[in-house]
């Protein structure tokens, strides 16, 4: 089971991948503004905790890095690409991110999704050994309203 210095720790180090997605809206003149960076205030309000974004363009853009390195949507290798847990999509209904940056383990590229492909997303059930066997619900969608983006190019 993950506990929350490992949480904090993996918090802390995506801080990366957010810097990388910054650096490349800033090269595409997108004027970009990083909130302050905080890590949740306990170890149990972890579970419950939604952050206002990672970064801020006009409307705030979501940054997930991930532990796999792939070099577009189809090297990805799912039809289903997981966007976010369920409680966190629904609480930002009322104030939605731009997209979604999955941002692969190397910093050179990244999925992107749009928020307004949501009504093709699915909701899929996985309990998380990660995480104390908590039943997570994930938000999904489908691979091919996925875009690619290169993150070191400046076109």
């Amino acid at each position: 089971m993950r506990d929350y210095a490992e949480f904090v720790r993996d918090l802390n180090n995506s801080q990366s991948a957010v810097s990388t997605v910054a650096m490349y809206l800033q090269r595409k003149r997108q004027h970009v503004i990083l909130p302050p960076h905080q890590v949740t205030p306990t170890p149990e309000e972890r579970y419950e905790y939604t952050d206002e974004g990672d970064i801020l363009v006009g409307r705030k853009v979501q940054v997930k890095g991930s532990s796999r390195d792939f070099c577009s949507v189809e090297d990805f290798g799912f039809p289903m690409i997981t966007v976010d847990e369920s409680y966190k999509i629904e609480e930002q209904k009322k104030d939605p991110p731009l997209c979604y940056f999955i941002v692969n383990k190397s910093l050179s590229g990244a999925i992107v999704i749009d928020w307004n492909t949501i009504d093709s997303w699915d909701e899929h059930k996985s309990v998380e050994p990660r995480q104390g066997n908590r039943e997570c619900f994930y938000r999904r969608c489908p691979a091919e309203l996925c875009k690619w983006r290169n993150l070191r190019s400046s076109t």
